[in-house]
């Protein structure tokens, strides 16, 4: 019989220990936005900029914000002007995600166009807020990744291979770490410097929480297991006197 206890505490700390109650939205099954705040699902969206956008989705393709470029997508945008000293400006979007919930991974689309200028395509880099701490402060993390991959997973639960502790927010931005030029000047000495608007992004396509309520209280936990002991035990007790 203690076998068959211990079995069934082991099915029950699986059950409640995993994703069972995660809840993933699909951001391209909604129409919805641009508006601060937007709330689906019991996400709650909201510009990392004050005043550069609105989060909106688009059906079909996902979350983004409307300032620069499609409302279902995060963009940058980036001038560089004719000649060596031609000058250079850009512009980007970012947004807040927050939950009554744990958050456990977020899956980005990335897309990258040239609006003026010669064809060429660089590494897109962005950050966001990770679930790890560096001198009590939550670690921002910075990533460059390839357009021509599909898309991307970002589990905020392990990082470099170590758990984190539980976070309920994050924010997205298309920021810069190595800089833009690192990738670009190349290409553009190779050019003759000539005026190029690159125009690249991705949209959030999906994001993975566990709601608070879907998490059981400890107190509940101890019942249930104690009411499993009890159970087993009154079955013991049956078993003896027949």
């Amino acid at each position: 019989m203690s076998k068959k206890i211990a079995m069934l505490a082991s099915l029950l700390f699986i059950f409640f220990a995993s994703d069972a109650f995660a809840t993933i939205v699909n951001f391209g099954d909604y129409d919805l936005g641009p508006s601060d705040p937007l709330v689906i699902e019991g996400v709650t969206i909201t510009p990392l900029i004050v005043g550069k956008g609105q989060p909106a989705t688009v059906g079909g393709i996902g979350l983004g914000s409307d300032w620069i470029g499609s409302p279902g997508q995060l963009d940058r945008i980036s001038h560089y002007g004719a000649g060596q000293n031609g000058g250079y400006t850009t512009q980007m979007e970012g947004i807040n995600l927050k939950v009554d919930g744990v958050l456990n991974s977020f899956t980005i689309s990335p897309y990258f166009s040239v609006l003026q200028g010669y064809d060429m395509q660089f590494p897109i880099e962005f950050t966001y807020l990770g679930g790890g701490y560096n001198g009590g402060f939550r670690e921002q993390l910075w990533d460059a990744i390839d357009p021509a991959v599909s898309s991307y997973t970002y589990d905020l639960r392990w990082q470099s291979g170590l758990k984190m502790d539980p976070v309920d927010n994050t924010y997205i931005l298309l920021a810069s770490y190595w800089d833009e030029m690192m990738w670009a000047w190349e290409d553009l000495y190779l050019n003759g410097y000539p005026e190029v608007d690159f125009h690249y992004g991705f949209t959030i396509t999906s994001l993975d929480y566990t709601p608070a309520q879907a998490v059981p209280e400890p107190g509940t936990l101890l019942l249930l297991f104690s009411g499993l002991i009890g159970c087993a035990a009154f079955r013991r007790r049956v078993e003896i006197r027949r």
